[in-house]
């Protein structure tokens, strides 16, 4: 117990620092949203849009292996089906308690997650790589719509 104190802490640290700027705590990405819109009005109606798209294609509403094939690069695009994914491929990871499936069959918790949700070992890397490039492409972007947006009429 004691000896995994550190590797918790900076683990925690490091996923608390990427969830935290994903879910938008800080004013960042809400003002990618006021400054891509001519007001604050629209601004919500789209935030709204864009959370319950994010929402649907997370992963736990419908899973990969049962999205339309058409329809799975959505989940590639959205940042809260990284989180998820990488949250639970790391806490789940070393769990070696059955879990039964629909067949019948009694498989291990990991091996259930990667069946059913399809995803992958070995991801956690990419996982991170992925959600600090999400973080700085949402920076650039508000970065230039402030810059070159003016929504002011005199």
């Amino acid at each position: 117990g004691c000896v995994e104190i550190m590797y918790l802490l900076v683990q925690g640290t490091i996923y608390c620092a990427i969830v935290y700027w994903m879910c938008w705590f800080q004013r960042d990405a809400g003002m990618l949203c006021v400054a891509l819109t001519p007001t604050l009005q629209l601004a919500a109606v789209c935030s709204a849009y864009v959370y319950s798209i994010f929402n649907l294609f997370a992963g736990f509403t419908m899973t990969q292996p049962n999205m339309p094939g058409w329809w799975i690069w959505m989940s590639y695009l959205n940042p809260i089906f990284w989180s998820v994914y990488g949250l639970i491929i790391s806490q789940v990871g070393n769990l070696s308690v059955g879990c039964t499936l629909v067949s019948g069959d009694l498989v291990p918790v990991y091996d259930a997650v990667l069946l059913v949700f399809g995803y992958h070992r070995g991801m956690i890397g990419w996982i991170v790589l992925i959600l600090v490039a999400w973080v700085f492409v949402n920076w650039c972007a508000a970065y230039l719509a402030l810059a070159k947006f003016n929504f002011l009429q005199r």
